[in-house]
């Protein structure tokens, strides 16, 4: 890639939304929001339980209904889950970490557009995929 002036100047906006996003109600409240959950130890040990009965099923999820113990592991794991999403710092994180994401991929899909229509940008939030760039089988023509 070429450095120019101008790839100079669009590194200086970056970093001045950088600092904006740092220093917004959103991202602190995100910050806090992480900080809770590393000081919940209860939060901490159910994820450290999924964690590892998570592990426990995908070494023998490939085998599928063949493998020893599969419905029970998956059952155990599936448990685990469900204990550590109702954890409220757990749930407070997501929210923020969704709320950050959020204003993150606006902000990609507002430069994807401005620039062209055809640009297609993940962003993994099937609520924002409301944009143009699909090709409907023509992408080699």
């Amino acid at each position: 890639m070429k450095y120019t002036e101008e790839t100079a100047l669009l590194y200086e906006a970056l970093d001045a939304f950088i600092v904006t996003l740092k220093q917004s109600n959103t991202y602190r409240n995100y910050q806090n929001a992480c900080i809770q959950l590393k000081k919940d130890e209860i939060a901490c040990q159910k994820v450290k339980l999924f964690n590892k009965e998570k592990q426990a099923f995908l070494t023998i999820e490939s085998y599928g209904k063949y493998a020893p113990d599969y419905n029970e592991k998956r059952r155990i794991m599936l448990k685990a889950k469900r204990q550590m999403d109702v954890e409220p710092s757990i749930i407070n994180y997501r929210q923020h970490y969704l709320a950050v994401q959020t204003i993150l991929d606006e902000l990609a899909m507002t430069l994807a557009r401005n620039i062209s229509s055809r640009i297609k940008v993940n962003t993994g939030n099937p609520f924002m995929n409301d944009q143009g760039g699909h090709c409907h089988g023509n992408c080699h023509s």
